[in-house]
């Protein structure tokens, strides 16, 4: 392995390091949000509001840069991945909700499984982005 290998991999290190200690002080803010609300649902509705923004824009920005980093070949393969994952996502959720009839936490329920699947896919994209980089570092 080179040295522009072993700096691209220990950039990858660090950026994934920096992601988690971001989350970990977000998650943080999130759970203070909802413990303030006291069970006030529209008070948790607009914890879930702002986590949900605040996690997706890190996971669009997440697949735009995996979407960089794969070969050409691949780009196609990852947009029929991800457009599979936000059916599937959509779709659980509403499922998962289904299960409280309309009932005042039924939002509350959707807006939980969407963060947890969320977080399950930025893990997943994450781990795609390191794998890529440290691949791109050793074909050089």
């Amino acid at each position: 392995m080179t040295h522009r290998s072993l700096a691209s991999l220990g950039f990858a290190v660090w950026a994934a390091a920096l992601a988690l200690s971001t989350s970990a002080s977000h998650a943080q803010s999130y759970e203070q949000c909802q413990a303030e609300a006291n069970g006030i649902i529209p008070s948790l509705k607009a914890c879930d509001a702002a986590e949900l923004g605040r996690r997706e824009a890190v996971l669009n920005r997440l697949y735009k840069q995996v979407l960089v980093a794969v070969s050409p070949g691949r780009q196609a393969g990852l947009r029929k991945a991800e457009r599979a994952w936000v059916a599937f996502a959509d779709a659980e959720c509403d499922f998962r909700m289904s299960a409280e009839a309309g009932g005042m936490d039924a939002p509350l329920v959707y807006n939980t499984c969407r963060l947890e699947l969320i977080a399950r896919r930025t893990d997943d994209l994450r781990r795609a982005f390191e794998i890529e980089q440290f691949l791109g570092a050793t074909s050089r």
